[in-house]
């Protein structure tokens, strides 16, 4: 599971309909391991370890009306979110100027099904034939739930100073198959608060 540091989302609505937008971008992840190894350790037995990754980010939007955007929103291994944003206040991107102060709200939703297997095994039962089986794969579907409110500060008229408050909650579930141990089921969540 990852989780975007950099969300790329200005309080800025496009400001025209139907003008579009897009952002482009490195950003770091917070990457949650549920297992190191799906074919030997389960899921609901492993600690969950967290690392820190480097991805591309991709935003592309469409304005809807003068304050109404919407757009989807890809970055790494996250579901693409596809997102809604009001601007609540302050003049649109198409209208800003020097020192105008702007606020927006979003909202998104995505999901992804990911599935796996491999480790291909050798092995010979009681009745001495040789048999080959993969012996170990998951399941995992992931929804995310994405929340900002951005506030922003022109300080030219070509820049744009702005941060606020983020919210990602990715909910997943799945199942595990290692070695030859029945199915086991896991599920959970992870949240990212970001000011």
């Amino acid at each position: 599971l990852d989780l975007p540091v950099n969300r790329l989302e200005s309080p800025e609505a496009t400001g025209k309909s139907f003008g579009g937008n897009a952002s482009i971008g490195l950003h770091s992840n917070r990457v949650a391991t549920l297992t190191s190894d799906y074919g030997r350790n389960l899921v609901i037995s492993s600690p969950t370890t967290y690392s820190d990754n480097t991805a591309l980010g991709l935003t592309a939007g469409i304005g809807l009306f003068n304050r109404f955007d919407i757009s989807y929103k890809d970055s790494s291994y996250v579901p693409g979110i596809f997102k809604v944003k009001f601007q609540i206040l302050g003049p649109s991107r198409r209208e800003a100027k020097e020192d105008d102060f702007s606020l927006g709200i979003s909202a998104g939703y995505g999901e992804y099904d990911k599935a796996e297997s491999g480790d291909r095994h050798e092995f010979t039962p009681f009745n001495g034939a040789t048999v080959q089986a993969s012996t170990s794969r998951y399941t995992m579907k992931t929804k995310a739930y994405d929340s900002n409110l951005i506030a922003g500060y022109r300080v030219k008229d070509t820049i744009l100073m702005y941060s606020g408050f983020s919210l990602l909650r990715l909910d997943y579930k799945g199942t595990q198959t290692a070695f030859f141990l029945p199915k086991q089921e896991f599920s959970g969540s992870a949240v990212q608060k970001l000011l």
